[in-house]
């Protein structure tokens, strides 16, 4: 197999380099990361760096980094610096996106990234709140940012008290323009897509359901957390199978494990890929302002109660109503392309680090507001699918 570069991306106008963990954590989950990155490689003059792990700390020590005593002491980080990064000019912004603070280990020392970019830049997905007493390390790290984003609404409250300044909520988002499954949408094959984790009641009566009535039920068959050849292929993969989902069963974050939430409920990822995909969602939303600020429209998920043992009426209620069904589709796929892109965020970090946006930027914004337009206004009475234009654009 051969190795993946360290430049992801070299523009010689560059004057953002993002970091990219793509290379030193290769699990399924970190797609969402490595996709924030590409979207901002397109629209940016941007060079993007993805260091090799050159080996690393001992097992034991990098155990040690991503739990309790790595959270707790600010002196653990020095054991983390994992990434050797040829940077050999200066830029206006240094952008890093992770998963969690931990991440942020394996940037290593700042400093030396800071002697070359003016501002500092960190996005980060998640940290439940109740957990920020206890991540005294981490929060060091994330200090030395000049701007912290988060993921997370009711995170940013206490991260803000946290760090004596603010850390603004940036909602995560996706490449719309990968989700989209216009304007030639493939024909929807797959019955019931049951992603991560689930209910085992709501899961054996799917099932059932699928063996009696001969249904295509999707689910994952593999646990635990592998490593994965590109991030682009799981990406395309995963929105391929949503574009050809009829629903998708979308339920609160980490469902299946409140302790890590302290009862936090907020929007996970499900909801945007679901949305843009056009897939019917189905399932319980979170009870979260932030849900209905950015998934306020009607039926954006239709409710199935988590652990239910009759999905089928659900299923069949909506069956019944095929027009309220295409309704759905096109509604959550063009409320999507208007309001969840990655590029609407990273016009948030450029407008808080007082830098322009790029002509790249701004095309991008057109192309997605056209083919909004396009997924509103193509549908006629018989459900014909709007004209195959706007790929190329």
């Amino acid at each position: 197999m051969v190795p993946p570069p360290t430049w992801v991306k070299r523009d010689p106008d560059a004057r953002v380099l993002v970091f990219s963990l793509r290379n030193l954590v290769r699990v399924p989950s970190r797609g969402c990361n490595a996709e924030l990155e590409d979207v901002t490689a397109a629209v940016e003059r941007a060079d993007v760096i993805a260091p090799l792990r050159p080996g690393g700390p001992p097992r034991l020590v990098q155990k040690a980094l991503w739990g309790k005593l790595g959270r707790a002491l600010p002196a653990v980080r020095r054991l983390g610096a994992l990434a050797a990064a040829p940077v050999d000019r200066d830029y206006d912004l240094l952008f890093v996106s992770c998963q969690n603070p931990q991440d942020l280990y394996l940037l290593g020392p700042l400093a030396p990234w800071r002697a070359r970019c003016r501002r500092t830049a960190v996005y980060v997905d998640e940290l439940w709140a109740h957990t920020i007493p206890d991540r005294a390390g981490e929060l060091a790290l994330l200090a030395q940012f000049d701007h912290v984003f988060i993921g997370q609404e009711q995170t940013s409250p206490p991260l803000s008290a946290a760090l004596g300044r603010p850390a603004p909520y940036l909602p995560i988002g996706l490449d719309t323009l990968r989700f989209c499954p216009y304007p030639d949408p493939p024909a929807r094959a797959v019955d019931v897509f049951n992603m991560g984790r689930r209910s085992a009641v709501t899961h054996e009566a799917l099932k059932a359901l699928a063996r009696e009535r001969g249904l295509l039920y999707l689910f994952d068959t593999m646990d635990g957390r592998a490593s994965i050849y590109d991030f682009r292929d799981h990406r395309d993969q995963l929105a391929g199978l949503i574009q050809r989902s009829r629903y998708f069963v979308t339920n609160v974050a980490k469902v299946t494990s409140p302790e890590d939430t302290g009862g936090q409920q907020e929007v996970g990822f499900r909801f945007f890929e679901g949305a843009a995909g056009g897939a019917v969602m189905i399932g319980e939303a979170p009870r979260c302002a932030s849900f209905d600020e950015h998934f306020g429209w009607e039926d954006a998920v239709v409710p199935m109660p988590y652990g239910t043992a009759d999905p089928a009426a659900v299923l069949d209620a909506l069956d019944a109503d095929p027009e309220r069904v295409e309704a759905i589709r096109r509604r959550n796929v063009a409320s999507s392309l208007r309001r969840h892109d990655w590029a609407y965020r990273w016009a948030r970090v450029l407008d808080a680090a007082g830098l322009q946006p790029s002509p790249k930027l701004a095309a991008r914004r057109e192309r997605l507001a056209r083919l909004a337009d396009e997924v509103d206004g193509g549908a006629s009475k018989n459900g014909e699918t709007p004209p195959a234009r706007l790929r190329a654009a």
